[in-house]
């Protein structure tokens, strides 16, 4: 997750640069960002487009701790890039097309480099390489040197290279058309992984933390149905309170599917929404054992209450069934 608050990057310029430049740039300063805000939650993909000179680049390396804000904070992962840059350096990668590799190495010895400044154990690095070189159809030319490389190749080689650490946040200040031909082949992986993401809906406990979810929920609902049938005296009065009911029902699971709502410790106490959400969560494999927990007590608590006033009315209006 990225969080960027207020962001600015002023430059100093030479008396050259103002020659050059002209009066554009008033006291001698170029204001490279002035005043970014955005957030870019976890499993989204977030463009920053713009013309030339816009400061995309700017923000980017300041994202990648390359540069120092004149002002602002970001935050990656929870990690702000001046206080705890190493941090921060650890959960991302880096790309951009100015990226220059070593043309007298091979790209297996290029992402070894870089796998030994993360850290990556041995282990670890012999299953990345592979995956990412088997995705990225690079082994036949895994030996030979950087420099007797295609452009293509190389980009390859600079994409292994930012992601063989797995990390949690990818920035790329580049589109080509040989990155996008990539984009094309991570995404036939992509279908894969959601072929085993819908077997995942299949496995026994996703299924028995849906139905958990759900029992309370539908014990809430037909308690609220019986008690529409006790207090109306005609099927059509019966009507125009069910149909708010549905909505009810409905509209939280619209706004479930609206970005930037996850499940938290407070959208878990938010009777119907949770439910949206936990299940979201449970099949996106990011559900956390406590927010379950919040979200089944409020949905029981609701229940039972709603039951215990259900049957209170069911006594108290016992004279309509004589009618």
């Amino acid at each position: 997750m990225i969080e960027i608050q207020d962001l600015f990057k002023t430059f100093k310029l030479s008396r050259k640069q103002r020659k050059e430049i002209g009066t554009e740039h008033e006291g001698g300063l170029a204001h490279a960002v002035a005043g970014i805000s955005l957030t870019c939650r976890p499993g989204r993909i977030f463009s920053l487009p713009g013309p030339h000179g816009a400061g995309k680049t700017t923000a980017l390396r300041m994202n990648a701790t390359l540069l120092k804000p004149s002002s602002g904070s970001i935050k990656v992962c929870g990690y702000d890039t001046q206080s705890d840059p190493i941090e921060v350096r650890k959960r991302i990668g880096f790309l951009t097309g100015s990226t220059k590799l070593y043309d007298r190495l091979t790209p297996i010895e290029v992402v070894k480099f870089f796998a030994d400044v993360y850290d990556v154990d041995k282990a670890t690095f012999e299953r990345r390489v592979d995956e990412l070189f088997t995705t990225l159809d690079m082994h036949d030319f895994a030996n030979k040197r950087i420099g007797k490389l295609s452009t293509g190749m190389t980009q390859k080689v600079s994409i292994v290279r930012t992601m063989i650490h797995d990390p949690d946040v990818l920035v790329s200040g580049f589109v080509t058309i040989g990155s996008l031909y990539l984009g094309t082949q991570f995404l036939d992986k992509g279908s894969g992984e959601i072929n085993k993401a819908v077997n995942s809906l299949l496995e026994p406990t996703t299924i028995i933390a849906v139905i958990a979810l759900l029992l309370p929920v539908t014990a809430f609902f037909a308690a609220i149905a019986l008690a529409i049938s006790v207090y109306c005296k005609s099927f059509k009065e019966a009507q125009s309170l069910l149909a708010p009911l549905i909505m009810v029902a409905i509209l939280p699971l619209g706004a479930s599917m609206l970005p930037g709502i996850e499940l938290t410790a407070k959208t878990a106490l938010i009777p119907i929404l949770n439910v949206s959400l936990s299940i979201k969560a449970i099949i996106a494999g990011t559900a956390q054992k406590f927010h379950l927990f919040l979200v089944y007590g409020s949905l029981t608590g609701i229940a039972l209450v709603s039951l215990y006033l259900c049957s209170k009315m069911f006594n108290r209006e016992s004279a309509v069934f004589r009618n």
